[in-house]
């Protein structure tokens, strides 16, 4: 199950492996056919809360319905994971600088910009 939260994460690396690599696949089909999301990161991260680290889904999807993504997102998470399992997603504001700060640690999976997704080993 996918959660949205409004947090300041400290990113700490890119999250991969065989499940990991089928959602960033799966998702980045969705997001090119809905073309809402201009670009989207599988990130760990500790979000500050004592929790330890986390994955977390970012996206960069202005102007756009994130209730609407987020169950997007679910169905995709809960088609490949457990249902024990969770997903921290976080909306990124592109004014707010906080992308840069991804970016130095993890690559996006999906960058619209580029009109195809970011090949994945």
């Amino acid at each position: 199950m996918a959660h949205s939260h409004r947090i300041n994460p400290c990113y700490t690396g890119e999250q991969i492996g065989p499940h990991e690599r089928r959602l960033k696949e799966k998702l980045a089909a969705d997001f090119l056919n809905e073309r809402v999301v201009d670009r989207a990161y599988l990130v760990h991260a500790d979000l500050g809360d004592g929790s330890g680290h986390n994955v977390i889904l970012a996206l960069v999807a202005p102007n756009s319905n994130h209730a609407a993504i987020v169950q997007q997102v679910e169905r995709a998470f809960a088609s490949i994971f457990d249902t024990n399992q969770h997903l921290d997603m976080l909306f990124l504001d592109p004014r707010h600088g906080h992308e840069a700060l991804l970016r130095k640690t993890c690559p996006p999976f999906f960058d619209r910009g580029r009109h195809v997704t970011v090949r994945l080993n």
